[in-house]
């Protein structure tokens, strides 16, 4: 499969975002050093700015996602693709980093928040469209959860004895490029999106 077939098959993507991201809340509910888990919602405020908004599109890498309710009434349909793990899969015969690259490069795209992308995309309920249609803003509530994680967030348990107090265990975030998608689900947006956010740990 040739990288210019790759870019097409990515082509369906949305050019132009649909609503605007005016807050998000990040809870985290709960922490297990021992399953190196954590489990927490997220709530997005978002501004339509067509009136036929259907979905909104979320970046979101390794949580596993329960519920997701629209403005605390409606439940709502998610689906999930990351083309980044796709990437070469079906291809046996071109084998360089130069088509690697492109094909790296048109899968980022595809989920690129300021694009109005990503991993995992909301369907606004049919009984809420009428809102929509009047362009009035609305919450989306994400109920998650992550369990050894892969990046983005660090648990650290040293193997010695005593309680974990004792023995100092501890987690971190690791920041990089495009990496709020990792640790929660939140989109990896800088340049349309510089809006508040919050953050609330229990513990």
């Amino acid at each position: 499969m040739s990288s210019a077939k790759f870019k097409k098959e990515f082509k369906d993507f949305d050019c132009a975002r649909d609503f605007k991201l005016a807050h998000q809340v990040l809870c985290i509910q709960e922490f297990n050093f021992e399953n190196e888990s954590i489990v927490g919602y997220v709530d997005m405020l978002f501004h339509p700015l067509v009136p036929d908004l259907r979905k909104v599109k979320i970046n979101c890498k390794q949580c596993s996602i329960h519920r997701v309710v629209v403005n605390g009434i409606w439940e709502a349909d998610v689906s999930y693709n990351d083309p980044i793990l796709e990437i070469c899969q079906n291809d046996n015969k071109l084998r360089t980093f130069d088509y690697f690259q492109a094909c790296h490069s048109a899968a980022v795209l595809a989920v690129d928040a300021d694009s109005g992308n990503g991993e995992l995309s909301v369907k606004l309920p049919d009984d809420f469209l009428p809102s929509i249609l009047e362009m009035k803003p609305f919450h989306v509530m994400i109920e998650f959860s992550l369990e050894r994680p892969q990046g983005g967030i660090k648990f650290v348990v040293p193997d010695t004895d005593g309680t974990l107090l004792d023995r100092g265990a501890h987690l971190f975030t690791c920041g990089r490029e495009n990496s709020s998608r990792y640790p929660s689900c939140l989109p990896d947006c800088w340049l349309n999106d510089p809006g508040k956010y919050i953050f609330r740990i229990i513990v």
